[in-house]
């Protein structure tokens, strides 16, 4: 609840009177009593390394009450230019769109421990091949799918939704693990492939690393002898923590 055009408490001016807003962003003025709770969710934006990643990109949030700008409308970010670094009691989503034809390449990230560690968030309509911002493509035009996996494109509005279910599909780490293993996942439509039909995975390789917003089920199955052992584990807290899935019609002593 504190004034000024950022919450963040690295530099702030506490005063009794309002007159000293001009010396600090964060302010917490006219003798109120400013809140700074510890449980935060902290979005950060940047630009990535290259010239050629400098772009246009629109930045919004929804915190409780629909989707509002936290980045200045329009706005062209040099490389390595933090586009947003605000922090949320309560966090909905984030959208991004292009805004012109020079694409913005960078990082979203999210920090539900005040700023320790960060994670990429995962686009749920995004184009490209990848679902995860960790490195993600932004343009008003649809030109610039080449340099990144995960593409908002065409000046769409993309969004990255907070409370998602992921799952992680990874092969055990052992030469003898390696297999075949065909993932399935039924996100409200259907089961389809999350990934490559008949593809063998070796040992400690990630199969799947993907996100939803709407979870019914995995599937699996063998496709050839070589047999594949690994973990299929989900997190419901944007990848903080994860939990095994149990199966329904598996044999063994266990599910």
């Amino acid at each position: 609840d504190c004034t000024g055009t950022t919450n963040l408490a690295g530099t702030i001016v506490v005063a009794g009177n309002g007159d000293s807003g001009d010396i600090a962003t964060t302010q917490c003025l006219g003798g109120n009593t400013c809140t700074l709770p510890f449980n935060l969710l902290c979005i950060h934006v940047k630009t990535g390394s290259r010239v050629a990643y400098a772009g246009n990109i629109d930045v919004l949030v929804d915190s409780g009450n629909g989707y509002v700008p936290v980045s200045t409308p329009g706005a062209y970010y040099n490389r390595r230019t933090v586009v947003v670094d605000q922090c949320f009691t309560n966090l909905v989503g984030v959208q991004v769109r292009g805004t012109t034809s020079d694409a913005w390449l960078g990082s979203i990230r999210l920090s539900s421990d005040n700023k320790v560690s960060y994670y990429p968030l995962a686009c749920d309509d995004c184009t490209g091949t990848t679902n995860l911002a960790g490195t993600i493509v932004v343009a008003g035009n649809g030109d610039s799918g080449d340099i990144a996996t995960t593409q908002c494109l065409g000046g769409n509005t993309c969004t990255l939704p907070f409370n998602l279910l992921c799952i992680h599909v990874k092969t055990g780490s052992r030469v003898a693990y390696a297999g075949n293993i065909d993932v399935l996942v039924d996100s409200g439509n259907g089961y389809v492939p999350v990934s490559t039909p008949g593809a063998y995975y070796n040992r400690r390789t990630v199969v799947v690393d993907q996100c939803f917003t709407n979870l019914v089920g995995v599937q699996v199955r063998g496709t050839t002898s070589d047999a594949w052992l690994g973990s299929i584990r989900l997190s419901s807290d944007n990848k903080v923590s994860y939990y095994p899935l149990a199966c329904d019609d598996c044999t063994g002593t266990t599910n």
